[in-house]
């Protein structure tokens, strides 16, 4: 009986077996992502248990673990990756904020999580976690097909030109290029001295090449001047400080530069001048008689269309160092230029990683012997001999190469138009400037310059001589109210001590009015009581008739008499009676 029952189970689990091995023929020709949902499906539907669904249709157990709880939560299968906490429905929402962006406002991927977040607290599910990191790389992936990570550039380094530019400016001067010793062949840029900003990642969709984003700028500003040959060799570089004087710089930093110095520490028309005279042409004159040339072998100059290069008797003497100076079209530094493609790239990375070991000086001198050290160090790096050379190639200049900067992402295939560059005067994009006509062109722009100036000049002396007229008439005005202005305040002080004199001789009448009648009282009481001495009477009577006549006559003369026109002095009553008695009016016989 044992034995039979073996034979039966034997043959049992032959017959399985050999049945799921034909059935796992057909299901190993499904695709991943369905062998998973239908393990998922059995095991949430409780069909099949997790590790009879695995083994059947080729998936990992916890594959189908996780696809059965996500059904049992409400969400759809997962194909990689963890587990999603936003259903898909929520994430197409998120897809959708992607694809309808701005191309310049891309989402970052902290603001994907902080949406998702918000979507998950509209859904009112409190047992969810917050999305983190690690969601948003399961999020890429499970729609690597739509969306992707990237690193944005800067806006300001964003420019687009036309191939019929690119084009003409090849037809123009593939001659010259082709034609010139790449050991003479020479690209000329400058840069500043700060580390390389820190890119700003953002989420875009798949078939976005180029993500743009705002980047904030730097504050200090130090400016490095290059020279580099096609050959992959270059010249000690040159330093433009914002000082007006050489500051205490160590010795092997010194060394290492040439310098100059201006206000703001940018290139100007004569610090320029001055490195071509003093770095460029030496150096130019070297090679030839290094390299067995004839003072005749033509010399090209690439450089960007700076203001600094339209300077007239820069270019007549590079005329006559047979170095021709050619720049490049307007808005195509970023693709045409070996500096600005390659050699400033690993000359930021390099200065960041240093920068961020050694500068750490609080105060500002040591600190920028410190900038100046890691700028020495870097430069070591970027300026290797292959990555001069992959720079020239790259940019097309040598071996000149037109299609390898036709199909540069920058490039439009839209015709675009070149306009003439403001306040210049004579238009220097993509041309040689050292030939007689454009020489003579900046001169007799030069000459229209200084006529405007000195009309400019006149107009505002003949404002500035109007304005002081105008000013001295002013002057002239207020000086004859302030004259008027005392002539009235003078006859106010007249006017006002006329009648404090007239009040003064009012009071003085009074007063000699008072006194006249406090003696005719005194009279009339003698009289009533001195009856006894007629003789002392009579005479007292005789005295008083002769002074009250004499004050009459006194009082009706002054009555009838002006005011006199200068000021009196106070009339007092002591005053009067010394004026009565040593007046005109009594005499001594009277008396």
């Amino acid at each position: 009986m044992m034995a039979l029952s073996k034979l039966r189970t034997n043959s049992l689990k032959f017959r399985v077996i050999s049945r799921m091995d034909k059935e796992n023929e057909s299901i190993t020709n499904m695709p991943y992502e369905l062998r998973l949902k239908t393990a998922s499906q059995l095991v949430y539907e409780g069909k099949l248990s997790m590790g009879a669904a695995a083994l059947m249709y080729h998936v990992s157990k916890s594959a189908v673990y996780r696809g059965a709880h996500a059904l049992n939560e409400g969400r759809d299968v997962g194909v990689i990756g963890g587990i999603s906490y936003l259903r898909r429905e929520q994430e197409e929402v998120l897809l959708n904020r992607i694809a309808t962006a701005d191309p310049t406002l891309f989402p970052t991927k902290a603001e994907i999580i902080n949406e998702g977040t918000k979507l998950i607290a509209l859904d009112h599910r409190p047992s969810v976690p917050t999305l983190s990191h690690g969601w948003m790389k399961s999020f890429l992936k499970r729609n690597n097909d739509k969306v992707k990570g990237m690193v944005a550039e800067s806006m300001e380094s964003v420019r687009i030109i036309g191939q019929n530019i690119i084009s003409k400016w090849f037809d123009n001067h593939s001659d010259l290029l082709s034609q010139c010793d790449k050991r003479m062949l020479i690209n000329f840029d400058e840069t500043m001295v700060a580390p390389s900003k820190r890119g700003c990642s953002v989420v875009a969709p798949s078939s976005t090449k180029r993500a743009v984003r705002r980047v904030l700028k730097h504050d200090e500003h130090i400016t490095l001047c290059q020279f580099i040959f096609a050959d992959g060799t270059s010249i000690p570089p040159s330093l433009i400080l914002p000082l007006k004087t050489m500051p205490q710089i160590p010795q092997e930093v010194a060394e290492g530069f040439s310098w100059s110095g201006s206000a703001k520490g940018w290139i100007t028309d004569d610090i320029f001048q001055k490195i071509i005279e003093t770095v460029l042409i030496p150096e130019v004159k070297r090679r030839r008689q290094h390299f067995g040339q004839d003072e005749s072998c033509r010399c090209v100059l690439v450089v960007d269309n700076h203001g600094s290069r339209s300077n007239p008797s820069l270019l007549q003497r590079l005329q006559q160092e047979n170095i021709d100076l050619l720049t490049l079209p307007a808005h195509a530094s970023h693709i045409l230029q070996p500096l600005d493609n390659g050699v400033f790239a690993q000359l930021k990375s390099a200065l960041k990683n240093f920068w961020a070991v050694h500068v750490n000086a609080t105060t500002k001198g040591e600190r920028r012997a410190q900038i100046l050290q890691c700028l020495l160090w870097s430069l070591e790096l970027a300026l290797r001999k292959y990555v001069i050379q992959c720079a020239f190639a790259k940019t097309g200049l040598c071996p000149v190469n037109r299609s390898v900067i036709l199909s540069h992402p920058s490039v439009s295939e839209l015709m675009t138009i070149e306009l003439p560059a403001k306040g210049r005067g004579v238009c220097i994009a993509g041309r040689v400037l050292t030939n007689d006509e454009m020489i003579n062109e900046m001169k007799e722009k030069e000459k229209e310059k200084e006529k405007k100036k000195k009309k400019k000049k006149g107009k505002k002396k003949k404002e500035s001589e109007s304005i002081v007229c105008e000013d001295q008439s002013q002057s002239q005005s207020k000086s004859e109210e302030s004259e008027s202005e005392s002539e009235n305040e003078s006859e106010n002080e007249s006017e006002s001590e006329s009648e404090s004199e007239s009040k003064s001789e009012s009071e003085s009448e009074s007063e000699s009015e008072s006194e006249s009648e406090s003696e005719r009282e005194s009279e009339s009481e003698s009289e009533s009581e001195g009856e006894s001495g007629n003789e002392k009477a009579n005479e007292s009577k005789n005295e008083d008739e002769c002074d009250s006549a004499k004050r009459q006559t006194r009082d009706g003369d002054d009555c009838h008499q002006e005011l006199p026109q200068k000021r009196r002095r106070r009339q007092t009553p002591s005053r009067l009676l010394h004026d009565y008695y040593m007046g005109d009016g009594c005499t001594d016989e009277s008396n």
